[in-house]
């Protein structure tokens, strides 16, 4: 069994080969992706980093989904979980409303497929993170 040293270089390997990246380019790639993924392990640090009385409802919904995703443009998340993890963290986030979706999508900051209770990152949903 290999250890995870040896897995990081040979992913190194691969993007340099894929990508056209040097061996440090996409070692530094990795490691940004890595802290990048940590900073969703936990929800709750993450939101009361970014969210404070003047968040608008759509803002905290992109927020919620980008935790729920890693932050990762096209992975899908059910209604039911941003919900569920909003429930969870009323205390920070305040009462949920369905509007917060409709809202997050007409700004492009998430898409949703029609008639499905599915959420992606929309590609500019870190402008929620500028002010």
């Amino acid at each position: 069994m290999e250890n995870f040293h040896d897995l990081e270089q040979r992913v190194a390997r691969l993007e340099a080969a894929i990508f056209g990246l040097s061996d440090e380019q996409s070692e530094a790639y990795g490691a940004l992706e890595a802290s990048a993924s940590k900073e969703f392990k936990n929800p709750r640090a993450y939101l009361r980093k970014h969210v404070n009385k003047s968040t608008s409802g759509a803002k905290k919904f992109t927020l919620v989904v980008a935790c729920l995703t890693g932050g990762i443009v096209g992975d899908t998340v059910h209604s039911d979980a941003v919900v569920e993890l909003w429930s969870g963290l009323r205390g920070i986030l305040g009462s949920y409303n369905g509007a917060h979706a409709t809202r997050a999508t007409e700004k492009g900051w998430v898409d949703s497929p029609p008639r499905k209770k599915e959420y992606t990152l929309g590609a500019n949903w870190k402008e929620v993170l500028e002010d």
